[in-house]
């Protein structure tokens, strides 16, 4: 379900920029381009001033990002781009926050806008399929280096909860044995009341942070 929804996700950019190249409008990419700079920076200016932190990743981001690179590729010659390598890396982007399989659907979108908008079919043919056929030998790098992020990801985050746990185990004993002792110390041997110390002593070990 996941993949599906991410999937449809990542098509709407490439659709408005399908629509948008085979309008009359697109005489105007440049000024709707720096509207989308102008948007994206205040969506990431919004974020900032809430988190207290420089914010990139969502999926909201992603998407103006990506479209506004689809744009500009396109608008400076399309295959023979001077910035055709940025989707390279939007390619990394996507792996690191969508599912990393999301790659090859961004390649074989690429690959559809062009051919839809018949930028493989002209006297250049043979290196415009290279240029495509580059972003397909970079999608299997970028899903490792995704894949491996998500799986530290994961790891991190089991680890946090781990530690939360092990807190809230050391809370519980504490109090547990701290009334215990408080309540029956009249009646508790001093022999056992050094051992409930030193079971408290070992509770504090709960409280240690694990290595991240």
């Amino acid at each position: 379900m996941t993949f599906i929804k991410q999937s449809v996700y990542l098509f709407l950019p490439f659709l408005a920029a399908y629509l948008w190249q085979i309008s009359p409008a697109s005489n105007y990419t440049l000024e709707v381009i720096a509207l989308l700079i102008a948007i994206y920076l205040i969506i990431s200016a919004r974020k900032r001033f809430k988190n207290g932190t420089i914010f990139f990743g969502g999926t909201i981001d992603v998407l103006i990002f990506t479209l506004i690179i689809l744009l500009i590729v396109l608008a400076t010659g399309n295959y023979s781009s001077g910035v055709f390598f940025l989707l390279y890396f939007i390619c990394f982007g996507i792996s690191f926050v969508f599912e990393p399989i999301q790659v090859f659907v961004f390649v074989i979108y690429t690959a559809a806008l062009f051919t839809a908008l018949q930028y493989t079919q002209t006297d250049y043919i043979t290196s415009n399929f290279l240029k495509l056929g580059s972003l397909f030998l970079i999608a299997p790098l970028s899903f490792f280096f995704g894949r491996e992020l998500k799986q530290e990801e994961k790891e991190i985050s089991e680890l946090e909860a781990m530690d939360e746990r092990n807190q809230d185990s050391a809370n519980v004993i504490s109090k547990n044995i701290s009334e215990v002792i408080e309540n029956e110390k009249s009646t508790i041997k001093s022999k056992d009341v050094e051992k409930l110390n030193e079971v408290l002593e070992e509770s504090e070990t709960l409280r240690e942070k694990p290595d991240l």
